[in-house]
């Protein structure tokens, strides 16, 4: 399945209706993903969010929602740019970005 695949049956709700079944929706769900990139302390979610901390971990706010049927995977830094790996199911893909605001598929 490509990328473009997968967003279509996104787009249809399937996913969302095997995500309310199948994923428990706790933010620990498969772990908590932290990482620094970008000069921010960033922490990825089992449930699609994407988390700041600008006081060193003790409180965080939101910074990207991905959709509550995905998980964050990954968070890594890479010539200047943060990749986060998102992951549904079987399947998973990446986004890259330069400033922690918009998104692009890679």
């Amino acid at each position: 399945m490509n990328r473009r695949a997968l967003f279509t049956w996104l787009a249809r709700g399937a996913a969302a209706a095997v995500a309310a079944v199948a994923l428990p929706r706790s933010p620990t769900y498969a772990g908590e993903v932290t990482a620094e990139a970008l000069g921010a302390r960033l922490k990825g979610t089992g449930y699609g969010e994407l988390l700041t901390s600008d006081d060193g971990g003790q409180t965080w706010r939101v910074l990207a929602k991905f959709g509550e049927h995905l998980r964050v995977l990954g968070i890594e830094e890479r010539a200047g740019q943060a990749y986060l790996t998102l992951g549904l199911g079987l399947y998973s893909f990446t986004l890259r970005s330069a400033d922690l605001r918009r998104w692009h598929t890679v």
